[in-house]
């Protein structure tokens, strides 16, 4: 649980960790492809 509203709206955010900065901000539509500011996608299962 990241936040939580008293009798508000609940719901599923996709969110992605930033361990230098640590912090978490939205998923983008297109994760998983290369970015240039941010370096290529992780390698999972590695």
């Amino acid at each position: 649980i990241i936040g939580k509203q008293r009798n508000g709206p609940i719901g599923t955010v996709k969110l992605k960790f930033f361990h230098e900065h640590t912090r978490f901000e939205e998923l983008e539509e297109h994760y998983g492809e290369y970015v240039p500011e941010l370096g290529p996608p992780p390698a999972f299962g590695v």
